[in-house]
């Protein structure tokens, strides 16, 4: 994101510097009123030079209040990014989540829009649309010359040229810049646009990282429920199950597998599945069970009075495939 907050900025600093020879002058002046009038800007085509080699391309649409909508490709995946008055949101695929550092809640952050804690990326691109000049400094420029013409989107455009880069802008009203290269290891380039009309809203099923009640429910054993000891012909045990984050996924159904062995070599005796009801995030429920095998029902009347009782959940959405994510240690049961 730094690169395309950095193209925003050298945008000002190449089409806000430097005086023009008459017409030239006039172009240039004519271009930068209208840049600096114009409610809502649209850069397409970009193309920025990385210090690895690699060309950085994307776009981006903004208007003065805060609003803005872009993306970025990524070696790892595309990236976009909005903006509703200076508050960002980002979305990307599942891959690009992992690139950066969020490997744990990549799965539920994947294609949705995320609200982004990075204050730098709101409030640079707010000092740029805020700023509504591209230079206030002084004009340094000297050899920027005018060179040939052509049609760009349909409109006839003058091409303007200096030591550092290039710029087309149009030969007729409203005089607006249509095209931008510089020059140098941090080359960019682009097209630039004036568009009638543009809004955003912000997302209104955003996942918040910071809010854990708009992730994905995550179900996890804390303990053992301490029931009425075993029968000779079956066994009653239960769990303690809470609610780490928020709502279930669609079609999500956790389960506990209770499971118990024997004391002395922790050879299996039985198991038993039940449903977890749905709990509320932060508050946790009792579920249970009853294991009756004749394995359990033999070694209770060998004499043997004590198990090991041990229990694991699933959480579908989130474990994808792998093993079920929380399991409770093994305890002696009597």
């Amino acid at each position: 994101m730094a690169g395309i907050i950095a193209l925003l900025l050298l945008t000002g600093s190449l089409l806000g510097v430097g005086p023009l020879s008459k017409s030239a002058d006039q172009y240039y002046n004519e271009a930068k009123t209208n840049f600096d009038r114009a409610a809502i800007l649209k850069e397409t085509n970009i193309r920025m030079a990385q210090p690895d080699g690699t060309t950085l391309t994307g776009e981006i649409e903004l208007n003065r209040k805060g609003d803005a909508v872009m993306t970025r490709n990524l070696k790892a995946g595309k990236e976009e990014v909005m903006l509703v008055r200076y508050k960002p949101f980002v979305r990307g695929d599942r891959a690009l989540w992992e690139s950066l550092g969020q490997a744990k809640l990549a799965k539920a952050l994947a294609r949705r829009w995320v609200v982004s804690h990075d204050s730098t990326l709101g409030l640079s691109i707010a000092d740029f649309i805020s700023a509504g000049e591209w230079d206030k400094g002084t004009h340094s420029r000297t050899d920027l010359k005018k060179n040939e013409t052509k049609t760009i989107n349909g409109r006839a455009a003058i091409r303007l040229s200096d030591s550092s880069g290039e710029f087309w802008v149009t030969t007729q009203q409203p005089t607006q810049v249509m095209r931008l290269r510089t020059t140098g290891p941090s080359a960019i380039s682009f097209d630039l646009s004036y568009p009638s009309s543009f809004s955003v809203a912000a997302p209104a099923d955003a996942i918040d990282p910071a809010d854990p009640t708009s992730l994905p429910a995550y179900y996890r054993i804390v303990a053992h429920d301490s029931l009425p000891p075993c029968d000779p012909a079956a066994c009653r045990l239960g769990e303690v199950v809470t609610n780490d984050y928020g709502n279930l996924a669609p079609g999500d159904r956790p389960k506990v597998t209770i499971m118990v062995s024997r004391a002395d070599n922790h050879q299996p005796l039985g198991q038993c599945t039940t449903d977890v009801p749905v709990i509320v995030h932060g508050e946790s429920v009792k579920v249970s069970c009853v294991v009756a095998s004749q394995a359990l029902i033999d070694y209770a009347n060998s004499g043997q009075t004590t198990f090991y009782h041990t229990a694991v959940i699933t959480n579908p959405f989130w474990d994808d495939g792998r093993p079920p994510s929380g399991q409770a240690p093994s305890q002696p049961q009597g």
